[in-house]
């Protein structure tokens, strides 16, 4: 089965060091276009480089569920480029309208293979890229030179409001629409691919090798034997296609010239040094990163929103708050919507907020009415719609020690819809400090119900039965979630109390953490994470709903009481090589996570180590178990609609797995019983369901820091020998383990 992913896969790209390029005779000699020398990295456009053909490489990754079917050849680096940019890049549910685009497969005078990509509108013509518009400064030149009286009447406080002066700012405002359209147009001719046959390209000359001139280090073209009819061919080739990109391979290196110019007296060409080519896909990735980077707003994004706009209308203004209940115990009794457009709903609540931190707190003792499993009763549930992958078992085996026992008495007791559950707190585990920012309240207790046992003939007696397995809750009460000071609420505000700066639906964006989102991340990361329940997590008994000793309602679960110690500090862990091992495992568990989809924040109150040797000799794995996963990102796979793919996939699914099977079963060394046949059916055809839907594999900025950080606030520090530990491979790169 052909995709997306298939279609561009390929190792890191990487420029190629100049040591590594084969130098011929000449490369000491300049290049120079009648008589001056031709300078490498002049102009004003930046230049692509390898980090930014491996930021798309890797964003493709997100697509590995959408087919890409075509007749070209596993050597045609041209026409799958040429799918993606049309399917995900300008398509005009990116942006609107939508442009077409096309492929001209030519050859050069000389003849060399040449691939013409061209973009056109269907609604309007393309403005030339060299053509230049109107700027802003020159309509208001004009402007005021064609209607200075419209100047003195603004000078002097005039009325603007007749029909003279509306119809001089109609026709400024389609001058000013029009020219924004033009800006907004893309170059008819993106990007040019240009190959030649190894050996005529002298890419020792085009690295980035600098000489002294006049007191500076310049950069310049070499080896004119081979690379003076190079320049020449890119040169024709920017003057009559006047491209935004130009590739240079002969498929063992590439380039990608951004700019180009052959002035008399300044020559110059702008462009990325060599790019080491690992095969075709290497080719198709640069040439899709240049296509995705040369028109602004058309490019591919493998980003979700992660904060959906809020829809609403105003009520009209007031200076009292309008869209607040009585009583207020949380935030869902104020209105979001309002909030980021009424300075007086925004006051009420930050208001309510401060007044939350005298209301009691629970304490030993105290008894919460519990309603089992409620959460997935009242509230949608987030689920994965991708297939789930495991790492490779033999790095596991690193991390992951003996499976602890499932207390099958809390099941029993949560499941059991003739009980009347209570919890009894016996430990306050997270205080509510206001100047520790936290979001969760967490304490350890016991579940107790009460049970109807018979004492004598007829006679029934109430008893308390306590469940003796102590077990961790986690509430979300939203009066205790630590917001930022208000003056972060209030710097988006004038003083007169106008809402300003960002647009409406931007205010407040991650300032505040809701309840229901929170438990959603943590049921959602604990199904996914099942199979590590026991081992790298605790197990979870479920999410619940919890009356308070005050009445109120929160939502919060329970999880196992892990014993274990804390994550060491720096003062008391000091052997380098008992840090090392720590680092690595951390790491691993870290990429353990992201590699089944969740990402999640790392904090040291967050980890519980439950094997460490103290002597660096002994070879025990390290023993951790993390927890909180209410800010994780997870990698659902969302549903989005990408126009052609429904379209365009009419593979029998069926006919897809019968024949991965049978390679499978093909490639193995031992007959394959019916038994095996049927695992390894079961297995490809959860791999291939997901293209029926075309699901897209949402990707996430992996936080670069991940346990480091929780290590950072233990007081130790990255030198260089420690985070060697996380350098290689970068945890969003699955291709690389």
């Amino acid at each position: 089965m052909d995709t997306v992913y298939g279609q561009f896969v390929c190792a890191p790209i990487t420029s190629t060091p100049p040591s590594d390029l084969k130098q011929c005779i000449e490369c000491s000699s300049s290049c120079p276009v009648k008589g001056t020398p031709i300078l490498l990295r002049g102009g004003d456009r930046p230049c692509m480089t390898a980090e930014d053909v491996n930021d798309f490489r890797l964003s493709l990754e997100s697509l590995r569920y959408h087919p890409l079917r075509g007749d070209w050849t596993d050597s045609d680096y041209l026409q799958s480029p040429l799918v993606l940019g049309q399917r995900y890049m300008y398509h005009c549910f990116r942006e609107p309208p939508t442009y077409q685009l096309s492929l001209e497969c030519t050859l050069t005078t000389e003849g060399h293979p040449c691939g013409v990509y061209r973009l056109q509108d269907p609604a309007a013509p393309v403005r030339p890229s060299g053509e230049q518009g109107v700027t802003m400064v020159d309509m208001l030149d004009r402007v005021r030179k064609e209607h200075p009286a419209l100047s003195e009447r603004a000078k002097s406080g005039s009325s603007l409001r007749d029909t003279e002066v509306v119809d001089i700012l109609t026709k400024y405002k389609a001058a000013v629409d029009a020219q924004r359209n033009a800006r907004s147009l893309p170059a008819s001719v993106p990007v040019v691919t240009l190959e030649m046959a190894p050996g005529e390209i002298c890419w020792s000359g085009f690295s980035r090798d600098s000489g002294p001139s006049g007191g500076r280090s310049v950069l310049r073209l070499r080896c004119e034997r081979h690379n003076a009819k190079v320049f020449e061919l890119l040169a024709s080739i920017w003057k009559a296609r006047n491209p935004k990109y130009i590739i240079l391979t002969d498929r063992c290196q590439a380039m990608v010239v951004v700019e180009l110019s052959t002035p008399p007296d300044a020559p110059f060409i702008s462009s990325s040094p060599p790019l080491r080519l690992s095969g075709t896909n290497s080719l198709r990735c640069i040439i899709g990163a240049a296509l995705n980077a040369s028109v602004r707003g058309y490019s591919f994004s493998h980003y979700t929103a992660t904060f959906p706009p809020v829809l609403g209308v105003m009520n009209e203004p007031s200076d009292r708050a309008i869209a607040v209940n009585n009583d207020p115990k949380s935030f869902s009794d104020f209105d979001l919507y309002t909030m980021q457009r009424h300075i007086q709903d925004l006051d009420a609540f930050l208001r309510w907020k401060s007044e939350q931190a005298h209301a009691p707190r629970i304490a030993v003792d105290d008894i919460l009415g519990l309603k089992p499993h409620a959460f997935e009763k009242k509230e949608f549930t987030l689920s994965f719609r991708l297939p789930l992958e495991d790492p490779p078992a033999d790095t596991l085996t690193d991390i992951i020690g003996p499976c602890r026992d499932r207390q099958s008495e809390v099941d029993s007791l949560l499941d059991d819809d003739e009980c009347h559950l209570r919890f009894r707190v016996s430990e306050v585990m997270l205080p509510h400090d206001p100047n520790v920012p936290q979001v969760s309240q967490q304490y350890l207790g016991y579940l107790e119900c009460d049970e109807n046992v018979s004492t004598t003939k007829r006679k029934m007696a109430r008893i308390t039965k306590t469940c003796p397995t102590r077990i961790r809750l986690t509430l979300f009460d939203e009066r205790f979630f630590t917001i930022p000071p208000d003056q972060d609420f209030r710097n988006q505000c004038e003083p007169e109390g106008k809402m300003v700066g960002l647009l409406p639906e931007l205010r407040l964006k991650g300032y505040l953490a809701f309840a229901a989102d929170s438990m959603r991340r943590e049921h959602a990361a604990y199904d996914r994470l099942r199979s590590l329940q026991g081992t790298l997590l605790p197990y979870c008994y479920g999410f619940h709903q919890f009356q308070l000793p005050t009445g109120h309602e929160v939502y919060g679960f329970f999880t196992e009481d892990v014993q274990g110690s804390p994550l060491p500090d720096a003062e008391t862990f000091t052997n380098v090589a008992l840090q090392l091992r720590l680092f690595r495992a951390l790491r691993l568990v870290d990429r353990t996570l992201v590699y089944k989809g969740v990402c999640k924040e790392w904090h040291a109150n967050t980890i519980v180590v439950t094997q460490l040797s103290t002597d660096a000799n002994d070879d025990t794995n390290i023993g951790i178990v993390v927890s909180d996963f209410a800010s994780a990102t997870l990698r659902l796979g969302q549903d989005l609609y990408v126009p052609g793919v429904r379209d365009i996939f009419k593979a029998d699914v069926d006919q897809v797995v019968n024949t991965e099977v049978a390679k499978a079963i093909e490639a193995r060394q031992t007959e394959t019983t019916n038994a095996g046949k049927a695992k390894i059916t079961a297995a490809i055809r959860a791999r291939f369901s997901s293209f029926e839907d075309a699901v897209v594999a949402e990707w996430y900025d992996v936080r670069k820091g991940g346990p480091l950080e929780a290590l950072e606030e233990q007081g130790f520090a990255p030198t260089r020998e420690l985070c060697s530990e996380w350098c290689w491979p970068e945890l969003d790169d699955h291709e690389q383990w």
